[in-house]
C-alpha cells in the first residue's frame, strides 16, 4: 500500500523554479501601480475627505493571493517584488492625465468605487513616487494672422519617499524631466515658451511659492491628503504662477501667452494620443500636394499660352501666299513656252 503524501502542485513549482527564475516570472505578472488622489465633496468621514484610488487593484489583489500559496511562495514573492520595486521596474505613479476634470475639485464618492480604494500601507512600501503631467501652452502674435502656436509639455518628476518613521520637512523632489510632446512653435517664440515650462517647473520645485493653504511637505509621511495637495501643485499651482509671472514680466507685448487648463491639457493628449497630429501631417500633405498640383497645371496652362503666342507671332513675320487663278496659270504658261498651250 502507498502511504506516500500527494505531492501539490506548488511544491513541485517550487523544486522546479530557481528563486532567480521564479523573481523573472513574477516580474512579469507585477503591474505598475497607478493612483490617483481625490477630495470628496461629502465624505463620510468630515474629519478624512480625501480619497486614493489604486487603479489595479484588482489585479495586484489576485497576486497576493497567489503569495499565500505556501510559505516559499511568499517569501519568493516578497522578494521579487522587493527588488523590482527597488530597481524601478514596479513603479507607484500618479499620472494626472487620469483627471478628465481639474483634480482640484471635489468629486461625489459614488463617482470613485470603493473596491478600488487604495491600501496606503501597501502604497508606503514603494522607495519612489513618479508624478506625470501635462501643461499646453499656446502663444499668438497681435501683428500676425493665424492661428495660435501650440506646445504640449510632457513632466515627468521622482519623489524619494522618506523609510520607516524617518520625518522630513521637505519633499525629495529627485528628478524633473521636461519633454515636449506636440508643438507648432517656431524659433521666434522659442524663449517665450521656454520661459514659460522653466516657471512651471520653478513652482514644483518650490511649491511654498504657491503660498497654498496646506503648506509642504505633502510626501513626508506619505498621506491621502498630500497625494492630493501635491497634484493640485502639478494641475493647477504651478500653471497659475507661470501665468503670473510672464503677465508681471511682459505686461502688453505683441504676444499673448495662454497656459491652458488641467482640462484642455488632457484635451490634447487626448487628441495626439489618438492619431491628431498624425492626421494633421496627413492633411498638411494632401494640401501641399494639392497647391503643387494646381501649380503645376497654371504653368502648363502658362507654356501653352506662351507657345501659341509665338506661333502666331512667326505667323505675323511670313510674307502673305496669293493663290493664283487657273486663268492666271494658263496665261503664264503661254509666256513662258507657247506650244504647252
Amino acid at each position: 500500500m502507498n502511504t506516500q503524501r500527494p505531492v501539490s502542485s506548488a511544491s513541485l513549482i517550487e523544486r522546479m523554479l530557481t528563486p532567480e527564475l521564479f523573481g523573472m516570472i513574477w516580474l512579469e505578472l507585477f503591474p505598475h501601480a497607478h493612483i490617483a488622489a481625490h477630495k470628496l465633496r461629502l465624505p463620510e468621514d468630515p474629519q478624512d475627505p480625501f480619497r486614493v484610488t489604486l487603479f489595479a487593484r484588482d489585479e495586484w489583489a489576485r497576486l497576493f493571493l497567489l503569495r499565500k500559496v505556501s510559505k516559499t511562495f511568499k517569501c519568493m514573492f516578497d522578494s521579487a517584488l522587493d527588488d523590482a520595486k527597488q530597481h524601478g521596474k514596479v513603479r507607484l505613479i500618479m499620472n494626472m492625465a487620469r483627471h478628465n476634470n481639474c483634480p482640484a475639485k471635489s468629486m461625489d464618492l459614488k463617482s470613485l468605487p470603493t473596491a478600488m480604494e487604495a491600501p496606503m500601507p501597501f502604497l508606503a512600501t514603494f522607495p519612489s513616487l513618479y508624478v506625470l503631467d501635462y501643461q499646453v501652452i499656446e502663444i499668438d502674435s497681435k501683428e500676425e494672422d493665424g492661428d495660435p502656436q501650440v506646445r504640449l509639455e510632457e513632466l515627468e518628476a521622482e519623489y524619494v519617499l522618506p523609510t520607516g518613521n524617518l520625518q522630513l520637512n521637505y519633499d525629495d523632489l529627485f528628478y524633473l524631466n521636461t519633454n515636449i510632446v506636440y508643438t507648432t512653435q517656431t524659433d521666434a517664440n522659442l524663449a517665450a515658451f521656454e520661459e514659460v515650462i522653466d516657471d512651471i517647473c520653478d513652482a514644483i520645485w518650490h511649491p511654498d511659492l504657491l503660498r497654498p493653504k496646506v503648506e509642504p511637505p505633502y510626501l513626508a509621511p506619505l498621506t491621502k491628503e498630500g497625494l492630493y495637495h501635491l497634484g493640485c501643485v502639478f494641475a493647477t499651482g504651478a500653471r497659475r504662477l507661470a501665468a503670473t509671472r510672464y503677465a508681471v514680466a511682459h505686461g502688453e507685448e505683441d504676444l499673448t501667452v495662454d497656459i491652458g487648463s488641467h482640462t484642455h491639457a488632457v484635451a490634447w493628449l487626448r487628441w495626439f494620443d489618438e492619431g491628431g497630429a498624425e492626421r494633421l501631417k496627413m492633411e498638411a500633405k494632401q494640401l501641399a500636394e494639392e497647391a503643387e498640383q494646381k501649380e503645376w497645371d497654371a504653368a502648363n496652362e502658362a507654356a501653352k499660352e506662351k507657345w501659341w503666342a509665338w506661333v502666331q507671332a512667326q505667323k505675323a513675320l511670313r510674307p502673305p501666299v496669293v493663290l493664283a487663278s487657273a486663268a492666271e496659270v494658263g496665261q503664264k504658261l503661254l509666256e513662258e513656252d507657247p506650244k504647252e498651250a
